[in-house]
């Protein structure tokens, strides 16, 4: 990516990242996400970042749902 889009690759990471999307409505909040997940990334060079930030929303979502269906 830095061979292509140059200091600018996390804003490609980020516009790729909301492309996956299947809401359109949605693209704008997931485009968001994605910058505010490929920044870091980029800053520190690490991978561990996003996957961390990405996880840890995976775990609050399925937090709230067991809590709804073991109620």
């Amino acid at each position: 990516m830095n061979g292509v889009f140059g200091r600018r690759d996390w804003l490609a990471n980020g516009v790729l990242g909301a492309y996956h999307r299947h809401m359109p409505w949605n693209i704008p909040v997931a485009m968001l996400h994605a910058f505010a997940l490929a920044y870091p990334s980029k800053r520190y060079r690490s991978a561990v970042i996003a996957i961390v930030v990405h996880s840890a929303q995976t775990v609050v979502i399925l937090g709230a749902v067991l809590a709804v269906v073991l109620r």
